[in-house]
């Protein structure tokens, strides 16, 4: 059977200063950080549990669907291989929203960028049947809610099957 307790990997190209680590406590060995194919967050025993993909906020999320699309679209597929799909954007939907978070943009792609955006996490979300959600200043917590209740369902599961 599995432990009750688990090891929470970072992916090692977050960058630095960005994400989340975790000490040992009562649910958790801690974080280590390794090179993940698919995700930034995900579970030492029971690597494809759930995969976790983590969006600072709107300039990101800029780059990603208004620049190199099909780098986000080739993540999502490689998710599909997961139980469980989230991804987290460390911002509330009124960012994403905001034009004028789009300061850095041609004013012509101001106005239409939150449009976008939104449409691609929609699209994602019933594309990839990936979880998005808006974790403003929270998101550690929100991932680690997430991390412990899909392990309690994996041990569950496990429990079961024998």
């Amino acid at each position: 059977m599995a432990p009750k307790k688990f090891t929470i990997i970072r992916d090692s190209r977050e960058k630095p200063g960005a994400g989340w680590k975790w000490n040992k406590n009562s649910w958790c060995n801690g974080s280590k950080v390794e090179c993940l194919k698919t995700g930034d967050y995900a579970i030492a025993e029971a690597p494809l549990l759930l995969a976790i993909e983590r969006k600072q906020g709107p300039s990101e999320l800029c780059s990603n669907f208004l620049g190199d699309r099909g780098r986000i679209d080739r993540e999502m597929e490689r998710m599909l291989d997961f139980k469980y799909r989230y991804l987290i954007v460390e911002c509330d939907l009124w960012d994403v929203l905001n034009y004028h978070n789009y300061y850095f943009l041609p004013k012509t792609l101001q106005k239409k960028a939150p449009s976008t955006i939104l449409g691609s996490l929609v699209s994602i979300g019933l594309k990839y049947d990936v979880h998005v959600i808006f974790a403003g200043s929270s998101g550690k917590e929100i991932v680690s809610r997430i991390l412990r209740k899909c392990y309690q369902y994996y041990l569950e599961e496990k429990k079961n099957e024998s």
